[in-house]
């Protein structure tokens, strides 16, 4: 069985969900004592009892006030300094290790497809409880402190929890729920749970204050909500979100929020980089407590043209004020990490943190350590001067990555948590890449061992989810556009960056086809019973049709040299290598011949006395992103509503399943294999194919394209700037055209002023391709993909089934069809919210689907 792939992840994300970091310098300066190899009972793996559908569990007896605040994490450390606890969520299990000697003591099974995804511990140093986010379920394990701990019953909790945290005397435990949408008690004494807070826009990190006494009732809990929201009107500006935290008692009262505004940036010009004057937040992985104050890390974006590696994404670290429920700005709030490395004086390489995911704090001081899983770096800040500062004197930045040409021991890859104790010295940080737990010294600020966690990372799933989330190697910005990469990269950005656990970061990008939602990598494979691991086309307009063919966007964006490169003959240890031709072999239309055909070295493009270097990056994430689980339907919703939905939606009253159906809820699909010239072939072939008869009706929906791999085709009698082909290549049969270029007005007309502002792309030629039509989207993870259409015009589901501007959409399957008719509305959008890779797809009506056979 397939495991979510958390990551953040994750990525997403996928791939592991992050939160969940903890690191600093306590009082005591005596230096660590020498690590020891593993010696303890390293044990077999334990595996739980099954749900036996009870969500009942032992009653356990109120604990001791903890020490400090709880917060959700992917390791933890126990009250006694004692024990550690970090989930690893491809094999759905969570290693203990003592401190003592880092040893292993036990790896215990969470569950069949648990996916685990955050582990707090109890302050009476024996109990942790673990969210698994695979499952939507919560467990207690007890007897942490042994080599057989036991694991609870599960407790069913809303889909994708990805935080968890304790009052301090752990009498309840809060969870957030992301795909659900909401936050829920767990009491820890009676094993139920309680929605506390309804209506909270995909929350991820959760906190709960701590002031130490022994009365729960006065704390408060902090949940990030983790896509930015929207500003009307700014969908694809740089200060198009604000960051949200939400605030709430333990009895579930509302409490207030903090808002963080998009961050102003210095934009003069340094070592060859130019940073974006706003950028807005989004992606709000974590969060910390320290005194009356909460930081939350962000992966903020910067949308707009120009793409280019410092010009698009940030580690910004907001500063809120629990007391004034405000935003801290000055020398010591909210910050750009990323221009602050930029600043700073670094020997050697400097990393520029992609994708910081967790942050906490030294206990009793004003120092934070903050995780950056594209980096592979942990990265000391320090709050306690006049303005913050970064590093320390014995290190400016702590990476982990260890040799990445090599089978190194002691390498730590993507790292989404850290944990320490109050006088230990050290930190553990969860290697979520390397399938690791790495121990920190932080006399010295370096790596002073790494532990297995379970099984090595070996296969090409976990080869591609580390290429995919990494922003080091050959995949990064280095200075200058022409400057040749270093051996490390610098690690502004990586591929997760955008699609957080191998989804979407939900933000609208102008690329160089115009305004486009990233795209949530979940559908890009089929998970349902039809048509069982078939890929989709790609991209908005269907313009690529194998991952191998984003090499060239992911430089443009990045930097570097991408994936696919040759090297001089005995140096394919060296990175920074020649660059391949990576546009050869491109049709007339735009599509590639095959980048896959070039990494692989088959179509006689390796230049004499050069090697491939049997590299198999992008084959690799292309293995990972069929990994990818999509996000779970949301749980509670109303059973009658969601049949009458279905109804609806696979009927002829709402017609949906016309363009939404077939495996991965889209008719979008590739009726053939790019490599060895099958694009040139294919591409060839007439549209609409011989053979194929397209459904009375379709017509009007389908592309003007003559055949099938063209440019844009504008249909006869069209008005410029759309009334000339635009490129690149689209695959012509899984182009659908439902009103969904532009804005358009009440009355279904286009609004041309607002259309012409917002349907932009670079180049000489200006205008987006898309008025044709596009790409029909898969509909896995609705729960986590607001705003919606390839420009993000629709802020919700109620949205695009209320506003008349995009009735030509819901429309499209029967013209009578209306969503405000009875409960339609509300019935159609729980059976959208509903849908996963369980739910049985709907059969696409005879015709609908107008691709070749295969």
């Amino acid at each position: 069985m397939k495991l979510k792939s958390s990551i953040m992840l994750s990525a997403t994300v996928a791939a592991t969900v992050f939160a969940g970091l903890a690191g600093g310098c306590g009082d005591d300066d005596s230096p660590p004592a020498a690590p020891v190899d593993d010696a303890g009972p390293d044990t077999s793996v334990i595996t739980p009892p099954e749900d036996s559908g009870s969500d009942v569990v032992t009653p356990p007896p109120l604990g001791a006030t903890a020490k400090r605040a709880s917060k959700s994490g992917t390791i933890a450390i126990s009250d006694d300094d004692a024990i550690v606890g970090m989930v690893n969520p491809e094999d759905g299990s969570v290693s203990f290790f003592q401190t003592s000697d880092n040893a292993r003591l036990s790896v215990v099974k969470t569950g069949t497809g648990a996916a685990p995804s955050a582990i707090v511990i109890a302050s009476d140093s024996k109990t942790a409880w673990v969210a698994n986010r695979g499952t939507a379920t919560v467990v207690k394990i007890t007897g942490i402190d042994t080599a057989t701990p036991a694991v609870g019953a599960p407790i069913n909790v809303g889909s994708e929890p990805t935080g968890i945290a304790l009052s301090p005397r752990g009498s309840k435990l809060f969870v957030a729920e992301l795909a659900e949408g909401s936050v829920s008690v767990i009491d820890t004494a009676a094993g139920t749970r309680t929605a506390i807070a309804g209506a909270v826009r995909n929350p991820r990190a959760i906190a709960v204050t701590n002031d130490l006494d022994d009365d729960e009732a006065d704390e408060t809990v902090v949940v990030t909500e983790f896509f930015g929201e929207p500003v009307a009107g700014k969908e694809t500006a740089n200060d198009g979100r604000i960051g949200r935290v939400r605030l709430f008692g333990v009895d579930g009262s509302d409490k207030g929020k903090i808002d963080f505004q998009p961050f102003t940036n210095d934009t003069a010009p340094l070592d060859g980089a130019t940073f974006e004057e706003k950028t807005q937040p989004n992606q709000l992985h974590a969060v910390a407590i320290n005194g009356t104050q909460v930081f939350v890390p962000s992966i903020s974006s910067s949308p707009a043209l120009p793409l280019r590696f410092d010009q698009n994404l940030y580690a910004v670290m907001h500063v809120g004020d629990l007391a004034t429920k405000a935003e801290v700005t000055g020398a010591n709030g909210t910050a750009n990490l990323t221009q602050a490395v930029q600043k700073k004086t670094i020997a050697g390489n400097k990393f520029f943190l992609a994708d910081v995911v967790d942050v906490d704090f030294v206990p009793g001081l004003k120092v934070a350590y903050a995780v950056s899983r594209g980096a592979d770096v942990v990265q000391r800040i320090d709050y306690s001067g006049a303005e913050l500062s970064i590093g320390a004197t014995q290190a400016a930045q702590i990476d982990v990555q260890g040799n990445p040409s090599a089978s190194d021991v002691k390498a730590c890859h993507n790292p989404t948590g850290i944990a320490i104790g109050e006088k230990l010295q050290k930190g553990y940080v969860n290697c979520w890449g390397s399938h690791r737990m790495a121990i920190l010294d932080f006399t010295s600020q370096s790596v002073a061992d790494v532990k297995e966690s379970t099984a090595p990372a070996t296969t090409a799933i976990d080869r591609g989810r580390h290429f995919f989330f990494t922003g080091r190697g050959r995949w990064s910005g280095n200075g200058t556009a022409a400057a040749e990469p270093t051996a490390n990269g610098q690690a502004w950005s990586s591929c997760g960056s955008c699609h957080p656990d191998g989804l979407s970061d939900n933000v609208t990008w102008t690329f160089a086809a115009g305004p486009r939602q990233s795209t949530s990598l979940d559908g890009s494979f089929t998970h349902g019973a039809t048509g069982a691991g078939r890929q989709r086309f790609f991209n908005w307009t269907g313009i690529i049709d194998e991952m191998h063919d984003f090499e060239a966007n992911t430089r443009g964006t990045s930097g570097g040299k991408g994936a696919i490169t040759n090297a001089p003959t005995g140096s394919c240890g060296q990175l920074g290598q020649e660059v391949r031709r990576v546009n050869a072999g491109v049709l007339p239309g735009g599509l590639q011949l095959s980048n896959k055909d070039l990494a692989d070295g088959v179509i006689g493009d390796t230049p004499a006395g050069q090697e491939r270097c049997g590299r198999t990056d992008w084959d690799d994430i292309n293995e990972y992103v069929k990994s990818i689980v999509p996000a779970q339907g949301k749980k509670f919703l109303d059973a009658g509503a969601v049949q009458r939905g279905a109804d609806l939606f696979k009927g002829d009253t709402g017609g949906c399943s016309k363009c939404h159906g077939g495996g991965g809820w889209t008719i979008s699909r590739r009726p053939y294999n790019p490599s060895n010239g099958g694009t040139a072939t294919f591409g060839a072939l007439a549209f609409p194919a011989p053979g194929v008869t397209p459904a009375a009706g379709i017509g009007p929906f389908l592309t003007k394209n003559t055949t099938q791999i063209s440019t844009q085709t504008p249909p006869a009698g069209a008005a410029a700037p759309d009334d000339t082909a635009r490129a690149p290549g689209q695959g012509s049969c899984v182009i659908r055209d439902v009103g969904t270029f532009g804005v358009r007005q009440a009355g279904g007309a286009l609004d041309v002023t607002v259309t012409e502002a917002l349907e932009r792309r670079g180049g000489a030629d200006p205008r987006a391709q898309g008025f044709t039509g596009y790409n029909v989207p898969s509909l896995y993870g609705v729960t986590l993909g607001a705003p919606y259409l390839h420009h993000g015009q629709a802020a919700t589901l109620t949205a695009l089934f209320t506003d008349d501007r995009f009735k030509a959409h819901w429309t499209a399957g029967n013209p009578n069809f209306d969503p405000a008719s009875g409960t339609n509305r509300a019935d159609l959008i729980a059976f959208v919210e509903s849908i996963d890779a369980t739910t049985a797809e709907a059969t696409v009506a005879a015709g609908f689907d107008v691709c070749p056979a295969n």
